[in-house]
């Protein structure tokens, strides 16, 4: 009998870690459950530990996945078996996995209703419903960047001036966006058509927006 077979006989998790490397590397994370993209992740921040166990007690505290990737540190430390070197790098996979999905759409000849979903379900999921976020694109939809506004509520009324001039400071005259936000109730039809009208007035164009009804986007202006 060959030693690695000895080996795994004595430790069933014996050449875990391999064989997910091998895996990974044949599929990336394709196929994948929730908990094994954890352990996979959590294999370059505890080395000598079973990351298995540790991406289970994960997801049976913060729910989901996402939730994970998105949990503050000091959320993150409480779970049994993640310490701050592991808390910190978890915390570091959002921003750099959606630098990456910004390269990769940058580099798209436009945007379509599935790259607006998948985008609004990236940035916006697990973000506070009271924010908005506007997709800025150049006229013929080549995405430019994602960026999260903060509606400013004047008596509970989203006030779309205000709106307004923080967009078209993130905009050059020729570029367009696409504005797409959360289910808010604070947040209307005419709204929206005023948000447009004024960016129109100050140089940009709004192509069209999009509220989100689970994961999926429905226009809010050309209903």
């Amino acid at each position: 009998m060959a030693k690695s077979d000895i080996a795994r006989n004595k430790n069933p998790h014996a050449g875990h870690r391999e064989r997910m490397r091998e895996r990974f590397s044949a599929g990336g994370f394709d196929n994948y459950r929730p908990h094994e993209v954890l352990e996979q992740i959590l294999f370059h921040a505890l080395l000598r530990v079973n990351t298995n166990e540790t991406a289970h007690h994960l997801l049976d505290e913060c729910g989901d996945l996402m939730a994970v990737l998105r949990a503050e540190r000091d959320e993150l430390v409480k779970i049994h078996g993640i310490g701050e070197k592991s808390a910190d790098y978890i915390r570091s996979i959002i921003p750099r996995v959606s630098d990456m999905i910004v390269r990769q759409y940058r580099e798209l000849s436009g945007l379509n209703i599935y790259n607006i979903a998948f985008l609004a379900d990236w940035f916006l999921r697990y973000e506070n419903n009271s924010k908005i976020g506007v997709l800025l694109c150049t006229g013929d939809r080549r995405f430019v960047d994602f960026i999260l506004i903060d509606p400013i509520l004047d008596d509970g009324e989203l006030d779309p001036y205000k709106i307004g001039d923080i967009i078209s400071k993130h905009l050059s005259a020729e570029r367009y966006y696409v504005i797409v936000k959360q289910e808010n109730p604070h947040v209307t039809r005419e709204n929206m058509l005023a948000l447009r009208d004024y960016t129109s007035r100050l140089g940009s164009f709004m192509t069209d927006a999009y509220v989100m009804c689970g994961r999926a986007p429905v226009s809010y202006l050309y209903k």
